[in-house]
């Protein structure tokens, strides 16, 4: 339905959600009320848990409230119609979930969520146009390589910045971003690569690139994506995989470990990477 000024679409039962706290414990919420007040854009991470509760209010209300948006033909074309979860990514979330949800307080999507400071523990460099569910398996396959806890916290620039205030947030250079804060505060930087690699079309996930690799160069720097289950060419495997700067914990992890073992796992954890994402990424260029 419609929304008036000032309404969004959260009112009713499906405003309602349960997420997993830190300690363990289930927190219960509902995204019309502002749990904190957090000054620093850096310090707007986002956890695994919490974006699992964003994909839930996805998967509950987009067909329900008829969320339209802009989708790929299959033709090379853009076509808008009626979407899916799988269809939802953060054009179209951003304007039928992130701005409603927080007009009102005219706050970042992360002050809903979390009750105190979550400053970035990983950068996460990306366009919008992959789908959100694509995105989280992304992070989780990450997580799950790093063996990283659930209260390890992702920078994503939809949920952190404030977007009624983007002027403020992006600053009149670089320097002043909450990008490059975030980035500067983080320990590491995963490229969330789309089938397309549409990474390496925009000069701002180039420059949070430079940014890692060059000036500040003690980062880890991780890529990962999706891979096509029906790709008859993959062997079995989880939905996501990714390219690690040197051996991920989940290497390591054997009780008889040695350097070429761990070596080996890695080889095989990372082969199922695709090959054109690869050669996009060592042929694009910047002018």
């Amino acid at each position: 339905r419609s929304e008036g000024p000032g309404e969004g679409p959260t009112k009713g039962r499906r405003a309602m959600s349960v997420w997993a706290g830190g300690g363990g414990g289930t927190a219960v919420y509902d995204w019309e009320t502002r749990r904190s007040n957090i000054p620093l854009t850096e310090h707007r991470g986002i956890t695994l848990p919490q974006l699992e509760q964003v994909m839930a209010q996805i998967s509950d209300r987009c067909e329900i409230e008829g969320w339209k948006g802009l989708v790929p033909d299959g033709q090379g074309n853009l076509q808008e119609r009626l979407l899916t979860p799988a269809d939802v990514n953060l054009y179209h979330l951003n304007d039928n979930f992130i701005l409603p949800s927080t007009r009102p307080h005219a706050c970042s999507l992360v002050e809903l969520i979390a009750t105190h400071a979550q400053p970035a523990e990983w950068f996460v460099s990306h366009t919008w146009g992959e789908p959100v569910s694509k995105f989280i398996l992304c992070l989780k396959q990450l997580a799950a390589d790093r063996l990283l806890p659930p209260t390890t916290t992702f920078w994503v620039c939809a949920y952190a910045n404030n977007q009624h205030n983007l002027t403020a947030e992006i600053g009149s250079h670089p320097t002043n971003s909450s990008f490059f804060r975030a980035l500067k505060l983080a320990r590491g930087t995963v490229v969330v690569l789309d089938e397309g690699a549409t990474v390496f079309q925009r000069i701002w996930c180039v420059y949070e690139t430079y940014l890692s690799l060059v000036e500040r160069g003690d980062m880890l720097f991780d890529a990962y994506t999706t891979v096509d289950e029906d790709d008859e060419d993959l062997e079995d495997g989880p939905p996501a995989v990714g390219l690690t700067s040197g051996l991920a914990a989940v290497d390591r992890k054997s009780t008889q470990i040695t350097p070429t073992s761990a070596a080996q796992a890695k080889v095989s954890r990372e082969k199922r990477f695709p090959a054109r994402l690869l050669h996009a990424a060592a042929t694009f260029r910047v002018e």
